[in-house]
């Protein structure tokens, strides 16, 4: 049985080992290639972030015009919680390079994650899944994701404020993008809970070593 789970944490591993160089590699040429290609161009460029459609950020609502045929009996018809991204063509550095930087906290968070559970999953392929760092590894993977969400979401509010400062739409009413990720936080705070369980576990594991 043992053996299956070291099989099963190396296989994990090895995924893990192949993402995380694959996002290095991937996140190294969007860093080289995203200023050669801006600075190399005199045409404009396509710059994309979410909106909300409707008059609202946090729950937006557009009212709908009816047809004449429409049913009588079903009126105020209105599109809840829509959400979309706009892409906007800019010919100003300003705005590429600003919303271009806003991808590498993200793409750090990203490395980070990774490390940290290819870190974890080292030690329990060899043999010691109790090892004294991997909660607290883990208690940094939770808080990580945690805060990356609520910053994501400033973030994006933030960034469309400031882009859609300079835009005026007369056909559909848009605002900025104020969504909470309640499934990241979520998630986050139950890999804490996790680590706190499994730092319970590696307490008892020294105690029973130390009995024996």
């Amino acid at each position: 049985m043992a053996v299956e789970r070291r099989g099963l944490a190396r296989g994990l591993k090895l995924w893990l080992d192949i993402m995380f160089y694959l996002v290095l590699v991937v996140g190294a040429a969007w860093l080289f290639l995203t200023p050669v290609g801006a600075l190399g161009r005199n045409a404009e460029w396509d710059v994309t972030l979410p909106v909300a459609v409707g008059k609202n950020a946090f729950y937006p609502i557009l009212t709908l015009e009816e047809e004449p045929t429409s049913t009588p009996e079903l009126s105020h018809l209105r599109l809840v919680k829509a959400r979309g991204e706009l892409r906007v063509s800019s010919s100003t550095l300003l705005h590429h390079f600003g919303l271009s930087a806003i991808l590498l906290p993200a793409l750090g968070v990203l490395v980070w994650g990774l490390f940290l559970l290819r870190k974890i999953l080292a030690t329990s392929a060899s043999g010691h899944p109790f090892h004294p760092s991997n909660p607290e590894r883990l208690n940094t993977l939770g808080w990580l994701i945690v805060a990356a969400s609520v910053a994501s979401t400033l973030v994006e509010y933030l960034a469309g404020r400031w882009m859609l400062s300079g835009v005026q739409v007369a056909t559909v009413p848009i605002a900025p993008s104020l969504q909470i990720h309640g499934n990241w936080i979520f998630c986050g705070l139950l890999i804490l809970v996790l680590a706190a369980i499994w730092k319970e576990a590696v307490r008892m594991a020294e105690e029973q070593a130390l009995t024996v």
